[in-house]
């Protein structure tokens, strides 16, 4: 079983930070590649992200309202 982080994709021409505002799956569901996994806010709006990957969400890294650097390893991980 592979573990596959979602990044969160850069919005826009600059983005700085972005804060996760819901996580619109929970640990143990089952994800599709393209369905609807978080949303989060950055300096100019609330955007929906979709996961990279079909499987299963296994942790969750950065819980909603925690703000922060826009970071490379993922704010989750599938299987």
């Amino acid at each position: 079983m592979a573990l596959i982080a979602q990044e969160i994709p850069k919005v826009g021409l600059v983005m700085e930070s972005v804060k996760v505002v819901r996580w619109l799956k929970n640990v143990g569901d089952d994800v599709a590649a393209g369905e609807l996994l978080l949303e989060v806010e950055t300096e100019k709006s609330v955007v929906e992200i979709e996961a990279v990957a079909t499987g299963r969400l296994t942790q969750i890294l950065v819980q909603a309202d925690d703000a922060g650097r826009r970071r490379k390893g993922g704010g989750a991980k599938h299987a």
